[in-house]
């Protein structure tokens, strides 16, 4: 016998169709095309090499720690193009969602929509491109879940395995469990047992990636790493307003929890204030405080406001849900056809169709590039074209090389003399390199190229590049 389907439910998935298909609005950040990149060469050779086929000046072995993710790009790719990469960034955040969804099912309604849009706060800053960190982003949701709900702990080495092979932050979750294991010892000592075998299983688990030990050493290195050039590795103390917004309203969430009947658990309230001193210190740590919070305060939003019992449907119910499930489908239809259409990149990104498309005629050799163009010129360019620097930045050039770069795009002598060792055959940098332009013209370089954003230099015993006026196109789509 078939059951009907529940008004209720009706809608409810039609309301989910919907925020699916919002999730999959994506716009192109300047790692995607090396993340997707590189995991199309994995698919095709199955093999991470550690020297670098890309970049002429890697200076240290590249350990690509976020193969996995990087794979599930490649594959989605492969599959359905840049479509298939808004679907997968749309699949990942629901998940993580839902996660916090199922967490605060004891809630009442209201409160649960109010969790979600907490979340969705936090994460707003990884929500819009597909990057790594969104794995991230599910892992520390199911991690807050397994803890909160004193679920088997089976299964979190799983987690840590999958976690390790796909982005840097599991070294975030792996001090969450461990405080909270502590302080669980601390309250209940005939648990010391239990709990030191599955933190030694999960840290065991991170050892599960093809680069075991190796990773840990990485970690070590990259994690002290500084980035004053990137917004989201900096002290958010030193951002705007609007940054703090997902942090503070963590922090009134949590001093309110202590002020309730239903106390937030010890363990629960260590872990939380571990995240929340780490996003203060770095700012791409909010995402998974925010994520965390959602899950490990349910308990204490259910004391507070418990779910009550849907009403009993009428008839006139059933037709209602018709309606709006229909008219939320159409809608999502509507959005899917946009955002599945184009993974976009606007005047404000740091790519240059124009200039790309004339490094294209070039003959093979070695273009020297900002950081931000890397990944974009390794797509379109190689294997005619290697690199100088790219997005992947401390993963396969040592610190020595990063400042050597940053000393080319502002003129400095270092950065100078770094490009009169390599007489490399093309430069492409940024407009604003004034100094490091009249420098190459200077020494046998000409401006073959000049955008709204950029400019190419070319060796002056190399034929000019061919290139159009493309100097009015404003935005295209991934991969351009």
């Amino acid at each position: 016998m078939i059951r009907r389907v529940s008004p209720y439910t009706l809608a409810g998935g039609a309301a989910a169709l919907l925020a699916l298909a919002a999730a999959t609005f994506t716009r192109a950040d300047p790692d995607l095309w090396g993340h997707t990149k590189f995991g199309l060469d994995w698919l095709a050779t199955w093999t991470l090499p550690s020297v670098d086929p890309y970049s002429f000046t890697q200076d240290k072995p590249w350990v690509n720690h976020e193969w996995l993710s990087e794979a599930m790009m490649g594959a989605a790719y492969q599959v359905a193009g840049a479509s298939g990469l808004a679907l997968l960034k749309g699949l990942l955040l629901m998940t993580g969602l839902s996660v916090v969804w199922h967490a605060t099912r004891a809630a009442e309604l209201q409160i649960r929509f109010i969790a979600i849009a907490v979340t969705a706060l936090g994460i707003s800053q990884i929500a819009t491109n597909l990057r790594p960190q969104l794995w991230s982003f599910v892992a520390v949701a199911v991690l807050a879940l397994v803890l909160s709900e004193r679920r088997s702990r089976v299964w979190l080495p799983p987690l840590f395995v999958l976690w390790a092979n796909s982005h840097g932050a599991w070294f975030v979750g792996i001090i969450v469990l461990g405080v909270w294991a502590v302080i669980r010892v601390t309250r209940f000592r005939d648990e010391a047992m239990p709990w030191l075998i599955s933190v030694a299983g999960c840290l065991a688990a991170t050892l599960v990636t093809p680069y075991g030990v190796e990773l840990w050493t990485f970690l070590g290195e990259t994690v002290r790493a500084s980035r004053p050039a990137i917004e989201e590795w900096q002290p958010l103390w030193v951002l705007g307003p609007v940054r703090w917004l997902p942090w503070l309203a963590v922090s009134a969430a949590l001093i309110w929890s202590l002020f309730q009947r239903r106390r937030v658990a010890p363990e629960a309230l260590a872990a939380l204030a571990v995240l929340a001193v780490a996003s203060l210190q770095v700012m791409r740590m909010t995402p998974f405080l925010a994520t965390a919070a959602a899950v490990l305060l349910a308990p204490v939003l259910a004391a507070r406001w418990p779910a009550r019992a849907m009403p009993t449907p009428v008839a006139s119910d059933r037709g209602a849900a018709v309606v709006i499930a229909v008219v939320l489908v159409s809608v999502s239809l509507f959005v899917f056809s946009k955002t599945l259409a184009c993974i976009r990149t606007d005047e404000g990104h740091p790519q240059d169709f124009a200039a790309v498309t004339a490094l294209r005629t070039a003959v093979p050799g070695r273009v020297v590039t900002h950081f931000n163009y890397g990944e974009y010129a390794l797509w379109h360019l190689s294997p005619r074209l290697r690199v100088s620097m790219d997005g992947r930045r401390e993963t396969v050039y040592s610190d020595d090389r990063l400042a050597e770069h940053d000393a080319i795009i502002a003129g400095e002598p270092a950065g100078l003399s770094a490009l009169a060792s390599w007489r490399a055959e093309y430069v492409w940098l940024p407009l604003a390199s004034v100094v490091t332009r009249a420098w190459l013209t200077a020494h046998d370089y000409r401006i073959d190229v000049e955008t709204l954003q950029s400019f190419v230099a070319v060796r002056s015993d190399l034929p000019p590049l061919k290139s159009d006026d493309l100097r009015g196109v404003g935005f295209s789509c991934f991969p351009n």
